[in-house]
């Protein structure tokens, strides 16, 4: 029998080594672990990797993965990196080329001031793969040095200015880094030269702002100022602008009539008085209570819509001031149709007689122009200054105060008035034994005491001044018209 010869022990050693690890390759389908990346710990901080030191870096470190085959430092590593969220993926290595034995990576030629996605991926020498988790890292901002760009060269522009306000606006700059969304604005006020409270405090994205709590009639000074996000800043344009006078406050208003009765389908006038007569706005606005009742205009007409009652109100624009007016809405009566009177308006309302009229004509309006009893009982309070016949025909008699009332005579009551303040009368009339007037080409006067005399031609300048006694006297003027005045009474006089 053939004796087999007997293997040296190492050869039989290797076999079996090798046979074994070509066993475990075989039996190889577990993938890596990975095990995160990198946190470095600094001086009160942490550093966690991937992060970006630089406007176009990103450096990538990680924990070397383990797996239950491949040794660590044979384990091989890809990065791969997009720009979020859509960008294309990159690797930094391609084909069979891997990072071996090595656990970081810089990813370079990024664009500053943007987001990318990261991850690594690791593979086993049986080709099981395993990534680590996704992260997201945002390139740091280019260094900024430059200051905003002002828009439209920087122009302001002063819109409305009131006693105490203004409005300012300009176009948006422009950053060559900065978001012009995210650039900040300011502006300051100076007064002589001296910075006061207010202007516009630093603010995003605005173009327009309105500057409050001014002081009426003073010049302002305002620049503006436009920062970016590391306070690089540059000035718009100087701009002055003086703020318009404090104006009169309204105190009060009044309405008139108080109340008011319509017909269905009719209309009729309120008037609104606002105080004082000098306030600065005398703007107001009207409202009905019940406008299914009544409505009322801007201009306070009132329409009467259905029977029953409404208040109307009117609020002044200035103050809130405000004054109501009843108004009742009676149904139309078939048959006979009584309209009655809702307004009377005199075409006067003051009238001041100062030696140049001896009567005054009023006339009245009688709303609505189909008030079926449209008559007037017109009186004056005293009718020794004034007096008034039927007809508003006014005639003036001595100095004094006088009113002349308008009043409907249907039973509504409506009324207007008319106030005359006579300072001085004219007419060649005997008064207590005082006569004046003109004959022969001479003015002739009776004066029952010692007077001065003033004579004044139709210009009103003084032509002459007499120092009379008591009785009779002539005074030879040239011709032409003249008023005389002696003591509180005018006369006119024609010499010829």
């Amino acid at each position: 029998m053939k004796r087999i010869k007997q293997l040296p022990i190492w050869i039989i050693a290797l076999w079996m080594t090798m046979t074994v690890t070509n066993l475990a390759w075989a039996a190889d389908t577990q993938k890596p672990t990975p095990k995160g990346y990198l946190r470095v710990k600094k001086p009160r901080q942490f550093i966690h990797y991937p992060v970006s030191f630089t406007p176009t870096e990103i450096s990538v470190k990680w924990n070397p993965a383990t797996d239950d085959v491949t040794p660590q430092n044979k384990l091989r590593y890809r990065v791969l990196w997009k720009r979020s969220p859509d960008g294309a993926w990159k690797s930094s290595h391609s084909g069979k080329n891997y990072l071996v034995n090595t656990t970081s990576y810089t990813i370079k030629g990024l664009e500053p001031n943007t987001e990318y996605i990261v991850r690594v991926g690791v593979l086993d020498e049986a080709d099981n793969g395993a990534w680590y988790d996704e992260k997201t890292v945002k390139t740091k901002q280019v260094a900024d040095t430059q200051a905003p760009q002002p828009g439209c060269s920087g122009k302001v522009t002063i819109g409305t200015v009131t006693s105490n306000s203004a409005t300012v606006s300009w176009c948006a700059a422009t950053d060559d880094v900065t978001p012009s969304n995210q650039l900040e604005y300011f502006a300051s006020l100076l007064v002589n030269k001296v910075f006061v409270t207010g202007g516009v405090p630093r603010s995003k994205n605005i173009t327009s702002y309105t500057l409050t709590g001014l002081s009426p009639n003073t010049e302002y000074e305002m620049r503006l100022f436009v920062y970016d996000q590391v306070d690089n800043n540059v000035g718009y344009e100087f701009v002055k602008f003086t703020t318009k006078p404090a104006g009169i406050a309204v105190t009060g208003v009044t309405l008139s009539p108080a109340s008011l009765t319509l017909i269905q389908g009719k209309t009729g006038q309120l008037k609104a008085t606002v105080a004082p007569a000098t306030a600065t706005d005398q703007t107001v606005t009207w409202s009905s209570n019940n406008t299914a009742v009544a409505t009322v205009n801007t201009h306070g007409t009132v329409k009467a819509v259905a029977p029953g009652t409404a208040v109307i109100t009117v609020k002044t624009n200035d103050g809130n001031k405000t004054a109501t007016a009843t108004v009742t809405v009676e149904e139309i009566l078939i048959g006979k149709i009584i309209i009655k009177v809702s307004s009377v308006t005199l075409n006067r309302n003051s009238v001041t007689i100062n030696g140049d009229y001896e009567e005054v004509q009023l006339t009245a309006t009688v709303a609505p122009s189909d008030a079926t009893d449209k008559s007037l009982t017109w009186t004056s309070d005293d009718p020794q200054i004034a007096s008034v016949d039927g007809k508003g025909l006014v005639k003036i008699h001595r100095r004094g105060k006088a009113r002349i009332t308008a009043t409907s005579n249907d039973g509504s009551l409506r009324y207007d008035v008319c106030d005359f303040d006579v300072i001085s009368t004219v007419g060649n009339q005997t008064v207590d034994g005082l006569r004046v007037y003109a004959a022969d080409g001479a003015l002739y006067l009776t004066l029952p005491q010692a007077e001065t005399v003033h004579i004044y031609n139709v210009e009103g300048s003084l032509v002459k001044t007499l120092t009379l006694s008591a009785g009779d006297h002539v005074q030879p003027l040239p011709s032409g018209v003249y008023l005389v005045r002696v003591g509180d009474r005018v006369t006119k006089i024609v010499v010829k």
